[in-house]
């Protein structure tokens, strides 16, 4: 049980950083198209 509770947290971790590099990406782009 513990180690499904690590594994849904890690995965957990890696979305959340993915999605705060893509909206991260996403900023940076935004004043270079204008």
């Amino acid at each position: 049980m513990s180690h499904l509770y690590h594994l849904q947290t890690m995965m957990l971790l890696l979305y959340r950083d993915h999605n705060h590099i893509l909206r991260n990406d996403a900023e940076w782009k935004r004043p270079a198209r204008i």
